[in-house]
């Protein structure tokens, strides 16, 4: 491979940000019908953009880089947020186990991971956790 020059794999995961939309995770958690608990990493639209492109203006060396706000966030910690911050009597209801949540609920398997960002932050690439990234969007919610 070296008559090819180095590029750039950015994994995203969940995208959201403070823009109501129907991609917006978000979004889908105050809209679903009943909520599914889990865990995952997640990556802020505008940080996510933000890491790629200092990857590149850095000249960091090519290669798979997970681009998620550090660390990880349960789906109950979202909904607790939205609750504390935007919709003080929202109070969803939550499947009961993943079992009933796969017999009734789900049209497609979910895939819940949580990725490691070790390799972008040691490439000196700055980026700010899930916990601030979620608390500013959430903050500054704007609904369609």
């Amino acid at each position: 491979m070296s008559c090819f020059p180095d590029f750039y794999v950015w994994r995203l995961r969940i995208p959201f940000d403070e823009f109501d939309g129907h991609r917006n995770y978000l979004s889908k958690v105050q809209r679903y019908a009943k909520v599914y608990q889990n865990w995952n990493s997640v990556s802020h639209r505008r940080d996510f953009v933000a890491a790629c492109l200092d990857t590149w203006l850095q000249k960091v060396p090519g290669g798979v880089y997970n681009v998620v706000n550090p660390g990880y966030v349960s789906t109950r910690e979202v909904v607790e947020k939205i609750q504390q911050q935007l919709k003080p009597g929202w109070a969803p209801t939550f499947w009961q186990s993943d079992d009933e949540f796969y017999r009734f609920g789900a049209v497609t398997p979910r895939s819940n991971c949580i990725l490691d960002t070790a390799k972008i932050l040691n490439a000196g690439i700055r980026i700010r956790s899930v916990e601030e990234a979620l608390d500013e969007s959430i903050s500054r919610w704007l609904p369609e």
